[in-house]
């Protein structure tokens, strides 16, 4: 029987032999294991491999030169397509709303998407099939860097939590649904004739496009919650530092009286001390001069 045992104090809970905590996100807080354990896991694995000041820098580089020089060009390249086909009247003018129909935050329908494609004309079309290639890598670039973005502000604001710390899998989220519309409309796409530009008959094309408007709209759905949640985070971090600045400054001005006032009352009480030593002594010559 040990001491605590004989003592009666309640057994010392043992810690896991791996380091990390039983949840799975190797924090090492010991946490019970949750229902979202491999959401969890995921979240942490994520993290372990991509959350290196190597792989950030990557992605931000990959993101940057995406966003600022090949996506651009590509765009160009299908409104100036669309723009010739327009001029020379071998192509409808374009429907109301966006170029693309990627930046259609409420959707679009049947309709809608075969005036798209058509008003584009042979080129643009083809510029537009290269766009959605292109996409794909641009895909995979923002989810890195806006899952990194995240990450980084729930350490910086002291995030320790799961349910916290897995929002920067949000971003992944939405690149999924951008996967899907991206593969949704060139399905889309191949139903138009290189030609002709006349759109082949089928009764898939009007099911395509309900899904594709659909992953359109959950895109843009999980991109507004993850700035919601990185406006969150990042509040809480503004919140974390001026509570912290608040007790630094507290605690400078609580300490800096206290020493000098100690000082002052050290040093006036030796002042009297010796100079009633002083006095006594010159009283007692006093005494012994008469």
């Amino acid at each position: 029987m040990s001491a605590d045992a004989a003592a009666g104090a309640p057994p010392r809970r043992r810690s896991t032999p791996t380091g990390g905590g039983a949840d799975g996100d190797g924090d090492g807080d010991g946490d019970a294991m949750p229902p979202l354990f491999p959401v969890y896991a995921l979240s942490g694995w994520v993290r372990r491999r991509t959350m290196t000041p190597y792989w950030v820098a990557a992605h931000a580089a990959l993101v940057a030169a995406l966003h600022f020089r090949a996506m651009p060009h590509l765009i160009d390249r299908v409104a100036g397509a669309q723009r010739a086909a327009l001029a020379h009247g071998t192509a409808p003018p374009m429907p109301a709303g966006p170029l693309l129909p990627d930046f259609r935050l409420f959707g679009f329908s049947a309709e809608t998407l075969d005036r798209t494609f058509a008003a584009y004309g042979p080129a643009g079309r083809r510029a537009y099939a290269d766009l959605l290639r292109a996409d794909g890598f641009y895909i995979v670039g923002w989810a890195l860097f806006f899952g990194d973005v995240q990450a980084i502000a729930a350490k910086l604001a002291g995030v320790r939590r799961n349910p916290w710390r897995a929002l920067h899998l949000l971003p992944w989220v939405a690149a999924a649904f951008d996967a899907l519309e991206d593969a949704l409309l060139g399905a889309a796409l191949c139903a138009f004739d290189p030609a002709t530009g006349r759109v082949e008959p089928g009764a898939w094309r009007a099911a395509v496009s309900a899904l594709a408007s659909g992953a359109c709209q959950l895109k843009w759905i999980a991109l507004a919650a993850f700035l919601g949640a990185l406006a969150l985070t990042l509040g809480r971090g503004v919140v974390r530092l001026g509570l912290f600045l608040g007790g630094y400054v507290c605690g400078r001005r609580g300490g800096g009286g206290g020493p000098s006032g100690g000082r002052g009352r050290r040093g006036g009480g030796g002042r009297g001390r010796r100079s009633h030593r002083h006095g006594g002594g010159s009283g007692g010559g006093g005494d012994h001069d008469e």
